[in-house]
């Protein structure tokens, strides 16, 4: 049963979504602020967000962005703001739909059904007419046929689709297909990458600094702390002794691969 969580304070509309969707066999979450919602995302599988844009504590659209840039849970808004800016707002914030209060019940049902067979999360495809997505898998088929991607090319056919009829600026492309580095990677384990990438040829004339630069458009609390502890790092596992372990040191073989592809493109 998929779940579809409602932001919305005012009870009558409450009530009249939930007995709507209820009725159609979805599992219908409540939130009534954005306090609630923020304390529900991450908690409970959602499979798709229904958003009124004026609550209590806040606003749709702050909580729309923050919903976005932490999850890729489809938003539909659903709000008594008719103006072409704020339509144009939510769908550049990335939702998936805006409706406009009062809407048509059968009208709803059908834009939330429209959505959810472009990302169906039940069972983590994409589908779209004859193009199936695999997201675990990472496989893509058309008419049954089995289309090869790099990693990168999966990253921005899966943004696009996952964004169909709406337009993504190289910004927003850039900032999806970032590659898996995170704070819990150590200054070390940054320059076992670098040395493990340098033995891969991949880093040809690029020193500690351009290195840095690479990271800090993967990590943003990449801070000058960062880059010495890296650098320091970095000459500790310099001398032979050292750079003679790099091969089993334990960076993850998945992270020096992924950036293997990420440079390797990034070359041709």
């Amino acid at each position: 049963m998929r779940s579809i969580l409602i932001v919305e304070d005012n009870e009558v509309i409450i009530k009249g979504l939930t007995y709507l969707l209820e009725k159609e066999n979805f599992h219908v979450i409540i939130c009534k602020n954005v306090n609630e919602t923020m304390n529900v995302i991450g908690k409970q599988e959602i499979h798709l967000i229904v958003l009124d844009i004026a609550l209590p504590d806040g606003n749709g659209f702050e909580l729309c962005e923050y919903i976005k840039k932490y999850t890729d849970i489809p938003v539909i808004f659903l709000t008594a703001k008719d103006e072409e800016q704020d339509v144009v707002k939510g769908l550049d914030l990335g939702a998936e739909d805006y409706i406009i209060k009062p809407f048509r019940n059968r009208e709803l049902l059908s834009r939330i059904n429209n959505v959810l067979k472009r990302f169906n999360k039940e069972d983590n495809k994409i589908v779209y007419g004859s193009i199936k997505i695999n997201l675990d898998e990472k496989t893509v088929y058309v008419n049954e046929e089995s289309v090869e991607f790099t990693a990168l090319e999966f990253k921005i056919l899966v943004l696009m689709f996952t964004n169909i009829g709406k337009i993504i600026t190289r910004e927003q492309i850039l900032e999806k297909i970032k590659l898996r580095v995170s704070t819990q990677h150590t200054g070390t384990d940054l320059a076992r990458l670098y040395f493990a990438l340098q033995e891969e040829e991949l880093l040809t004339g690029c020193d500690v600094t351009t290195f840095h630069k690479l990271l800090a458009n993967e990590l943003p609390s990449c801070d000058l702390k960062t880059v010495r502890n890296l650098q320091i790092s970095i000459k500790k596992l310099n001398d032979s002794t050292n750079r003679g372990k790099i091969k089993d040191n334990g960076i993850e073989r998945s992270l020096i691969n992924e950036w293997k592809t990420y440079l390797t493109e990034a070359n041709n």
